[in-house]
């Protein structure tokens, strides 16, 4: 009767499908190792080859050619005083594991997650008179997490758990401007969209010789990828030599991916694959910057940027649909957020400059989110600083920034976290 009434609350309960969302830590900071490091504020600047993804407009304004290539890398921490739960109905957006002997423990210990991303960007432009064509490719989101732990049991047996996610999504546009007249300039950009989601979610028990609970493995594997297109349009205007000002709009686009799921579940003699189709619905995306020079080798810019995220939506589809992997539809509730960002660039002699900035990350999950392996549900406040170099026609370009989130507490946990940035990029103009 115990089997027979276990085998049933696993079938119901266990190990739902955990679902990607994109938001708190998934958006790009944005690109460029010089726009960056002065806080990421570029839309009303946009005056190199990265105009590509600030604003496809600033590449009207540039001469002959030019173009580069910037590696980042994020490192990203997370911790709490609580662990990953192990409860009788798990909360499948926050990695929960559902409990299956009365002697396991409620909560695991391991209370930290790190995870790093390396995000490679580059691209290029070529003036025709007054149009001007560019492209490359950039990342437009990221995020992973990388969660393992080994407990043991109130009767001396030990859980082990696992919960590893991987997701990017890579931008390729092709981007055309047009100089209207010497103050104004339109741009839009077309992309095609590559993205990959993975994730893999498992927990064993292990009895220890005589135990009178068998051992079991729990586990669900997916992994996909597909394609997407977006388009981004703005505009220019430059009054004078000191002041510049834009628009962009990044419009919403759908990520289609496709790719296989496993599922095993050894106590109900379940070991299951089959195939899953992911839509991901994003959001509109708006920004507007200033780019001022007070006095000669100054320069000052800001931005805002709002997001739509209340139109967020991930839908999966599965073949087969079973009640292990059941179709659904993830509405996540989320608020717009808007961001604000400032830095300020300095030239000094000899080719060198310096940089600094700072700009807000606002988290669109309510207050009642918190976990350590899903997506950062906390504000973020980011500090950046950068140098730059010029040697001719060859620049180099180098960036620290420092994001912390800011703490909070859900339920008696408290959460908190940091992400370390560094990047280098190298422009060559022709």
């Amino acid at each position: 009767m115990f089997r027979k009434g276990l085998t049933l609350l696993v079938l119901v309960a266990t190990f739902l499908p955990v679902h990607s969302s994109w938001a708190g830590g998934f958006e790009s900071f944005g690109i460029g190792s010089r726009q960056l490091g002065m806080g990421g504020a570029a839309v009303g600047l946009a005056d190199d080859w990265r105009a590509i993804y600030w604003n496809p407009a600033g590449l009207a304004f540039l001469k002959d050619m030019a173009g580069g290539n910037d590696i980042r890398a994020n490192f990203v921490e997370g911790w709490s005083n609580h662990s990953l739960k192990n409860v009788e109905s798990p909360n499948r957006l926050l990695g929960d594991f559902q409990i299956v002997y009365p002697t396991e423990p409620r909560e695991f210990n391991r209370k930290f997650d790190s995870t790093t991303v390396i995000s490679p960007n580059g691209g290029g432009y070529k003036n025709f008179g007054e149009w001007t064509l560019g492209g490359g490719s950039y990342g437009t989101a990221g995020t992973g997490s990388d969660w393992h732990d080994r407990v043991p049991t109130l009767n001396g047996d030990f859980l082990k758990a696992k919960y590893e996610s991987d997701v990017f999504v890579l931008n390729v546009p092709l981007c055309a401007a047009r100089k209207l007249s010497d103050t104004l300039a339109v741009g839009v950009a077309v992309s095609a969209l590559y993205g990959e989601s993975y994730r893999d979610v498992a927990k064993r028990y292990q009895p220890q010789p005589f135990s009178p609970f068998p051992a079991y493995d729990i586990a669900f594997t997916s992994d996909a990828d597909g394609f997407g297109v977006a388009g981004d349009a703005g505009i220019i205007f430059k009054p004078s030599e000191a002041l510049s000002m834009g628009i962009v709009y990044r419009s919403p686009f759908t990520m289609r991916l496709s790719g296989d799921a496993d599922v095993t579940n050894t106590l109900a003699g379940v070991s299951q694959s089959g195939h899953v189709a992911q839509r991901m619905y994003y959001p509109t995306r708006i920004g507007a910057g200033i780019a001022v020079i007070p006095f000669d080798k100054l320069i000052w810019t800001a931005d805002v940027n709002w997001i739509d995220w209340s139109h967020l939506t991930i839908k999966l589809n599965y073949d087969p649909e079973t009640m292990f992997t059941p179709d659904s539809r993830v509405d996540y509730d989320f608020k717009d957020t808007t961001a604000f960002r400032t830095g300020l660039e300095y030239l000094l002699p000899k080719g060198w400059s310096v940089r600094a900035g700072i700009f807000t990350d606002p988290s669109p999950y309510g207050d009642q989110w918190g976990s350590l392996v899903t997506a950062r549900f906390s504000d973020a406040n980011v500090l950046t600083c950068g140098v730059g170099k010029q040697v001719g026609s060859l620049s180099l370009d180098v960036l620290y920034g420092y994001a912390f989130t800011e703490r909070r507490e859900v339920g008696g946990a408290i959460y908190d976290g940091k992400q370390n940035n560094f990047a280098v990029g190298l422009t060559l103009a022709f």
